[in-house]
């Protein structure tokens, strides 16, 4: 594989637009021609100084972006907190496996229980062979709600737990796990393009996207519904609400951000619901 090397865009940003520009300049070239030709195009553009580094990219013989390893770390650094917390629920849901076997709990819990280890192991595998985002969206309010988002759901978890006859036990783990298993297949679909902050990787209208733009925040919407009855009353209602208003206000930045680096976002957004097809 050819060694990568920065090309700066004339305006100090990480400008898509510009970098495919550039792609196209090169034609087919690959290997180390395309790096020489890398090289005498990046020095025309950086005279006068003033230029800021952008995400690194190279092309391969295919003509694909592909990132460099410096960039790469960098957004793996950047998913640390999440791998860890998603490492953390792995461990947790192996603890109330073991839990539910002892207890000679209901079938439902049990798979609840290997749905939600699927569920975090594949995000971890996503988030750590995901692709560079193309554009990110600024501002400290759509990061504080990105995290707000994936830390709601566990706080009402980690609330004091109701005592349930058999029948709603049952009823409120049949709900959960159809909403964790809606998950797995919303997060399958995004694959590589799958994103915690409002970021735009890819353009992603296959599977669930045909219908609905939001599925995995709907698929969490019902996860959520089905645990918050497994505890005492009335706090994980209110943090249910609050997760609610959260991941609405993330639906907003997304749909922002993606619009922004997608022009076709705006013809697919106007042929499919947010959320719930034909409501909303």
């Amino acid at each position: 594989m050819p060694k990568s090397f920065r090309v700066r865009a004339p305006s100090g940003r990480a400008d898509i637009g510009f970098l495919r520009g550039a792609y196209a300049r090169l034609g087919g070239s690959n290997g180390i021609g395309a790096i020489s030709q890398w090289r005498s195009l990046s020095k025309g553009l950086c005279k006068g100084g003033g230029c800021q580094k952008t995400d690194l990219f190279f092309k391969n013989k295919n003509g694909m972006l592909i990132s460099t390893p410096k960039a790469k770390l960098y957004d793996l650094a950047a998913a640390a907190p999440l791998l860890l917390w998603l490492t953390l629920g792995i461990a947790g849901s192996f603890l109330r496996i073991s839990e539910t076997c002892f207890a000679r709990a209901t079938c439902i819990a049990f798979f609840l229980q290997i749905a939600m280890v699927v569920l975090f192991f594949l995000t971890i595998i996503l988030l750590v062979v995901r692709r560079p985002p193309l554009r990110k969206l600024r501002g400290l309010l759509p990061r504080v709600c990105a995290v707000a988002g994936c830390l709601l759901p566990f706080i009402a978890v980690a609330l004091p737990r109701a005592n349930l006859p058999p029948l709603m036990q049952n009823l409120s783990s049949s709900i959960a796990l159809l909403g964790v298993l809606a998950s797995i297949i919303a997060v399958f679909y995004l694959g590589r393009s799958f994103s915690v902050l409002p970021q735009a990787r890819a353009l992603m209208t296959e599977g669930p996207y045909r219908f609905v733009r939001h599925p995995l925040y709907l698929a969490e919407f019902v996860v959520m519904f089905g645990r918050i009855w497994e505890i005492d009353q009335p706090w994980p209602l209110v943090v249910f609400g609050a997760a609610v208003g959260v991941q609405f206000a993330r639906m907003h930045f997304e749909e922002q951000v993606l619009l922004e680096e997608f022009p076709a976002y705006r013809e697919y957004a106007g042929r499919t619901a947010r959320l719930i097809p034909g409501v909303y």
